[in-house]
């Protein structure tokens, strides 16, 4: 089995030549595996990105909510005396208490008759 010295010459070359395409198909998947988690790394920045949004837009709905209502507390409590007020001052015009004052006017003719 002795083999010419061209011939193992050619041997090693074809040898060598295999080795480095396994090297290059191993950094080309290197490559492509870096290309993937590149990629990974973008879409899960987008997804940050979308969660900030989110959060963003959730804060900003609540601080909308919350001024709104303390607007309308505000409102209340600035014409809480005016709303009071006005319950107070109320006068029902439907309500006639005759009898009350029937009843004061016999008790002023009453007290006269009784001093006699």
């Amino acid at each position: 089995m002795g083999l010419y010295k061209e011939e193992e010459k050619e041997r090693r070359r074809k040898e060598r030549r295999s080795e480095e395409r396994r090297g290059e198909e191993r950094k080309g998947g290197e490559e492509r595996r870096k290309k993937e988690r590149r990629g990974d790394e973008r879409k899960g920045e987008e997804e940050e990105r979308r969660r900030r949004r989110k959060a963003r837009r959730r804060t900003l709905f609540w601080l909308l909510i919350i001024a709104f209502v303390s607007l309308v507390f505000s409102a209340l409590t600035g014409n809480l005396s005016i709303i009071i007020e006005k319950f107070y001052n109320y006068k029902d015009e439907i309500y006639r208490p005759m009898d009350t004052d029937r009843m004061k006017y016999e008790q002023e003719k009453a007290k006269p008759v009784g001093k006699k």
